[in-house]
């Protein structure tokens, strides 16, 4: 990979140089808001961070900043009136609010006690005003400032709702969004990884009366740019140090935050504050210590799978009683010698990326415009991209 490209795209500068176009186009009163600033303190690739001890880590404002700004080139490239890019450029701006501290490590836990995670998040911010942020601030009352085309626009895109006009709906939902090609070569890129550049995706895309298309040259891009997401998530993120990260996190919120009504605080904090705060428990604060210091428990399944195998069942049959997972948990420390604290069963989520590449790739004879493929083809080819499964095993440590 070219260093020097990623040298560029990671520099301060950049990203200065992208806000302040951003505010020169009248977006700072979102960018300055409580909910953006905030993301200055939220870790982009949350646990991953210490995991693969990370020379440079990104925030979650810097990734919503290079979205944004994304969404405004695309924006002026397909000519969109005037209120349809304001509408755009705003929801790129807001899609990241709802992210909790350590991003998408704490969803195990925001599941768990709230059933909630950062797009339930994003919409329960915007709906109601937020008791979490100052004033009782909500992201409707910014959004309201608006015309109401725009405010009527954003709202629709936010909340997912049908009535989100073409071609906005398309542009930002699909698996070819702004979110999606910005934060992809943010990953590959600190992973050391090749990428594909931002801007070459966006070329892809013409609008012709109101729908979304993308040319047909480009597709071996689009299929290389869905392939190299699926083999970094399986070979950098679902590995068994970046999931004991994230359970003995998970298992140091839940250590701190013991009812529903104290979790809820959690969710406007930034990661320093969430890690201040369980550094004040003390069984919380040993787990959450190891994981700063990439100190990470083993995987049970990997390291025991005889043992992995007898307790699985029943700790799927009982995932939502934590009393009874508890109990499993203590057993399991018996059998390996160690103390119950050091045993922690963990759920989280994993996409399958199930596609259909090969109806991408196919020509139809009949196409009007053979040069160009409605987007909702590659949507179709990609819609059991986001398949997830429950993820279960076990980590521990001896004692």
């Amino acid at each position: 990979m070219d260093n020097t490209l990623t040298d560029t795209y990671f520099s301060p500068d950049v990203a200065s140089s992208k806000e302040q176009e951003l505010r020169k186009y009248g977006y700072s009163e979102y960018l300055d808001s409580i909910f953006l600033q905030r993301l200055k303190g939220v870790s982009f690739l949350g646990v991953l961070d210490t995991v693969y001890e990370l020379d440079r880590p990104s925030d979650r404002y810097v990734h919503t900043v290079c979205v944004s700004h994304l969404a405004l080139q695309l924006s002026r490239r397909l000519q969109l009136p005037a209120e349809m890019e304001r509408a755009f450029v705003i929801a790129n701006i807001l899609h990241d609010v709802g992210h909790a501290a350590f991003s998408h490590n704490s969803e195990p836990f925001l599941l768990e006690r709230l059933n909630l995670y950062h797009q339930g998040l994003l919409s329960a911010f915007f709906v109601h005003s937020n008791r979490f942020a100052p004033n009782g601030t909500s992201l409707a009352r910014l959004v309201g400032s608006e015309s109401a085309g725009v405010a009527g626009a954003v709202t629709s895109l936010i909340l997912q709702s049908r009535k989100a006009s073409r071609p906005l709906e398309a542009l930002f939902h699909s698996p070819l969004n702004c979110d999606k090609i910005e934060g992809n070569h943010r990953t590959l890129s600190h992973l050391g990884r090749e990428s594909i550049l931002p801007e070459q995706l966006l070329d892809l895309f013409q609008v012709q009366n109101g729908d979304v298309f993308v040319k047909s040259t480009g597709v071996e891009l689009i299929v290389d740019f869905w392939t190299k997401e699926r083999d970094f998530y399986w070979n950098d993120i679902y590995t068994s140090a970046v999931f004991a990260a994230e359970a003995m996190l998970t298992r140091a919120l839940e250590l701190y935050f013991e009812g529903p009504g104290q979790a809820e605080s959690f969710l406007f904090m930034t990661d320093d504050e969430a890690f201040m705060a369980v550094d004040a428990c003390l069984g919380a604060s040993e787990l959450v210590r190891g994981v700063k210091n990439n100190r990470l428990y083993i995987s049970l399944k990997e390291s025991r799978p005889s043992v992995f195998d007898l307790y699985e069942l029943r700790l799927r049959e009982h995932r939502f009683d934590n009393a009874i997972r508890s109990e499993i948990e203590r057993e399991i420390a018996d059998a390996l010698g160690t103390t119950g604290g050091r045993v922690i069963s963990h759920f989280s989520r994993r996409k399958y990326f199930a596609s259909s590449l090969g109806e991408l790739r196919q020509k139809e004879l009949f196409d009007t415009h053979p040069e160009l493929i409605p987007l909702e083809k590659v949507v179709s080819a990609f819609k059991n991209s986001k398949r997830s499964g429950d993820f279960l095993d076990v980590f521990w440590s001896e004692a």
